[in-house]
């Protein structure tokens, strides 16, 4: 349904910002501006030398945006109907990818060229490894959890902003039903994201904090149930070697590779030339950026906060507005949609506690948490008569950064959808 609805909305062809750039890499399999998105670049060359003759290298470049979204939903929709055992549960799934499908910013990113779609379907599959691995505390459940540590240690290769969804994944793959914390894997998995974020940065030592979080992870014993005399014991057969997972992990790493290797046969685009060790690591650091820390503060808290109310606006009613110009009608169709999330959110605690704890992590993490942790100017449209004139501000909309906490914003007003329809005893 919501591959049907990308396809009769898809752009033309290309769009403004970086969709042309990104069209050029994955036509010449070159390198685009920094982190240069390697494994992103791959996959779009692959898909353009698949379908370019039928449908142009442009619109198979949005064929994939579309397609990974698209594909997003379903795993999260399986993800939702796994989890929530109720007898419902599978329109409750279908009701939250519609409306997580349908949010602007994640309608607009699937509909043209952009790494983000690519990087919504990653963390989808990560949630899907840990509903696996999180019914399974056995050799199975581990086999699961080193998939999951694995596609974690990807994320630098295909974009950062997929490391949001991790602390998502580790409450969904790390607790049991009845509420309990498998710290193990909370560290394994942990330690997996720490030294991801440092790959990511160029950080040594965030890298090595990574480590030794995921070393001491092997020394927390994993302890299951008695079934017959209801205390706990040792299960040593779960186990795992922190070293398999960091080879894992390291294998994982090594697709930024493809950056030094491409460059050196010097393709058309080549943007920062990452042919040497240090030059790689100034493309992958986003070194040429000025990239701002935490503090100080680019921006006053109070409007990088109304920065994302107004983005969050613009989720669910857009052409009820004047443009990114909000009405009271708009108003009242976002914070309904808050309601619903509202709704939804108690009513999935008391189907699954621990899918919806899980969705609302990742409510925070993709919109208060990466608020905080960009450090954004103030947006390119607001601000202005408020702050003084030489306040800097961004250079264009930045509402795509927040596309995860968007998602888990959809899912959660969808299920609050269906607890409405159950209250009121609704047909199907």
């Amino acid at each position: 349904m919501l591959l049907v609805c990308y396809l009769a909305t898809m752009a033309p062809g290309v769009t403004f910002w970086d969709a042309g750039e990104f069209i050029a890499a994955a036509h010449g399999f070159g390198i685009p501006h920094p982190p240069g998105t390697p494994l992103y670049v791959a996959l779009g060359h692959v898909w353009v030398l698949a379908f370019e003759r039928l449908l142009g290298g442009a619109r198979a470049m949005i064929l994939l945006s579309a397609t990974c979204t698209a594909l997003a939903g379903a795993s999260t929709a399986w993800v939702l109907a796994r989890e929530v055992r109720a007898r419902d549960a599978a329109w409750g799934a279908l009701a939250g990818v519609l409306c997580a499908g349908l949010m602007t910013s994640v309608w607009a990113n699937a509909t043209e060229t952009e790494v983000y779609a690519v990087s919504l379907l990653h963390v989808a599959l990560l949630l899907a490894c840990a509903s696996r691995a999180a019914d399974d505390f056995d050799a199975a459940g581990e086999r699961w959890i080193r998939c999951a540590a694995y596609g974690i240690a990807l994320a630098p290769a295909v974009h950062l902003s997929a490391l949001v969804g991790v602390p998502a994944v580790i409450a969904l793959a790390a607790r049991t039903r009845d509420g309990r914390w498998r710290l193990d894997r909370v560290l394994l998995l942990g330690g997996v994201l720490i030294a991801s974020a440092g790959v990511g940065r160029v950080s040594a030592w965030l890298v090595a904090v990574g480590v030794v979080v995921t070393l001491i992870s092997s020394t927390v014993a994993p302890r299951r149930a008695d079934p017959a005399g209801g205390k706990f014991r040792l299960r040593p057969s779960v186990r795992w070697n922190p070293f398999v997972v960091l080879a894992l992990a390291s294998l994982a790493y090594s697709a930024l590779l493809i950056l030094l290797l491409r460059s050196r046969h010097d393709p058309a685009l080549n943007q920062g030339n990452p042919s040497s060790f240090g030059a790689l690591a100034d493309v992958v650091a986003r070194r040429q950026y000025d990239v701002a820390g935490l503090l100080p503060r680019q921006a006053p808290v109070w409007l990088q906060v109304a920065n994302l109310a107004q983005y969050a606006d613009w989720q669910i009613a857009l052409d009820w507005g004047r443009g990114i110009f909000t009405t009271p009608a708009r108003v009242l169709a976002a914070l309904a949609f808050v309601a619903l999330a509202i709704v939804g959110a108690r009513a999935m605690r008391r189907d699954d506690r621990r899918l919806a704890d899980a969705l609302l992590v990742l409510l925070l993490c993709g919109t208060l948490g990466v608020a905080a942790y960009l450090n954004l100017k103030a947006g390119a449209s607001l601000g202005w008569g408020v702050l003084p004139d030489s306040t800097p501000h961004e250079a264009r909309e930045r509402d795509y950064f927040f596309v995860l906490g968007f998602w888990a914003w959809g899912c959660l007003a969808g299920y609050g959808a269906l607890a409405l329809a159950r209250r009121r005893g609704a047909p199907w």
